[in-house]
């Protein structure tokens, strides 16, 4: 298990305590990795290493804040084939013990690299923009009941990405025209707008392996500005695509959902350390 710490103490302890709450005692991660992604206070530093004793926390430093960096950083660290790997602005509900073995269950048996546990890519998600999810979705149920659904990435935008003709901006455009565009007409829906190529940093449990193929998340400072922060991410995405990558959506209610901005304080308590680290001890 990977998280990524973003300078906000009371969500980052509000997911990890949610993520420790769901798997902490189920024996089913074998390392818990901590990564500060544009480093920390001190005083932050000291609290995250006395609540999580058993976790590996890893600062950097001011050169090294930026996403990708943390993410090739984690590509190396991650030994296990299966990585959940998590950002510290997602929490799961509770009673969602279940999720990660069933996730598990559908990359092993399904021949998954990626399965999104925060309800991303389902039918109203607004990252369909103007594509829209009918037909791109294959939903399956498998023969313990889990139902799940393979994100089939469209024709036309598979076709873009893997003729490799059009340059890295210009797909971004597409991207962005779609998420920008809801209605266009449908002569230029499928000529213009691109879906995101189905990798993303969301929570998810990732095939580690796998993802190690694709090389390198690219750590230039231009795919990395504050003004499209994601364009690393957008094009590992476009990696994953022309490899193969297949990607599905757990379809339950006990996924992930996105910590507000505004919040500030934490909603699981890590205050009492002591407890902590004997409820949830190291595998």
């Amino acid at each position: 298990f990977t998280i990524t710490f973003n300078g906000r103490i009371g969500p980052f302890f509000e997911a990890i305590g949610s993520v420790l709450e769901a798997f902490g005692s189920s024996g089913t991660i074998d390392s818990w990795i901590v990564i500060m992604d544009r480093n920390a206070t001190q005083e932050q530093r000291e609290e995250i290493l006395h609540a999580l004793p058993f976790a590996t926390v890893m600062a950097k430093g001011t050169a090294l804040h930026r996403h990708p960096v943390s993410m090739n950083i984690l590509l190396d660290l991650v030994r296990t084939r299966w990585w959940l790997a998590w950002e510290d602005d997602w929490r799961l509900p509770s009673g969602a013990s279940q999720v990660l073995e069933q996730a598990k269950d559908i990359a092993a048996n399904g021949g998954f690299h990626q399965v999104a546990i925060n309800g991303a890519w389902l039918e109203k998600d607004s990252a369909w923009g103007s594509i829209g999810s009918a037909g791109n979705l294959n939903y399956v149920q498998t023969k313990n009941g889990i139902v799940f659904a393979e994100l089939l990435y469209p024709p036309e935008c598979k076709q873009r990405v893997l003729e490799q003709r059009e340059s890295f901006d210009s797909l971004v455009n597409g991207y962005l025209r779609g998420v920008e565009d809801k209605k266009p007409s449908l002569a230029t829906r499928h000529a213009k707008a691109l879906l995101w190529p189905l990798y993303s940093n969301q929570p998810a449990l990732n095939d580690a392996t796998f993802m190690r193929t694709l090389g390198r998340f690219n750590e230039s400072m231009w795919f990395n500005s504050p003004e499209a922060y994601w364009r690393f991410e957008f094009e590992f995405g476009l990696k994953f695509v022309r490899a193969g990558g297949r990607k599905a959506i757990l379809c339950h209610r006990g996924l992930a959902s996105q910590i507000p901005c505004g919040s500030s304080s934490s909603g699981f308590d890590m205050s009492n350390q002591a407890s902590m680290s004997a409820r949830f001890p190291p595998n």
